[in-house]
């Protein structure tokens, strides 16, 4: 008896949460990520020739340092396992925040 409670519960739960107003999520970003912890977000990251160009809320994070503006240029130098090397050309407004890192 008690199962069928249960279960009754459980079905009338299923049918009333279709009725429910659903929550759409905002649309995620885009996102790139270069090894091992440089990731560049905006709203627009198109590529071209090599280098990415990256327009809209701009940010750009790695270990120590964080830089935000309305456009930049990337430019992929080099890349290995432990880092990559960037050449960024930023426009708009633009805040660059470094923080110390760990001494090792």
């Amino acid at each position: 008896m008690k199962m069928i409670a249960l279960t009754g519960i459980i079905v009338a739960g299923s049918l009333l949460s279709g009725f429910a107003p659903q929550l759409s999520l905002p649309p995620q970003r885009p996102r790139l990520t270069f090894a091992p912890m440089t990731v560049i977000t905006a709203d627009e990251l198109p590529a071209s020739s090599g280098v990415i160009h990256a327009r809209g809320r701009v940010r750009i994070e790695s270990s120590s340092t964080v830089i935000t503006a309305d456009e930049a240029d990337i430019r992929r130098l080099n890349t290995s396992l432990e880092a990559v090397e960037l050449s960024i050309d930023v426009r708009g407004n633009v805040n660059v925040s470094i923080s110390p890192t760990a001494k090792r």
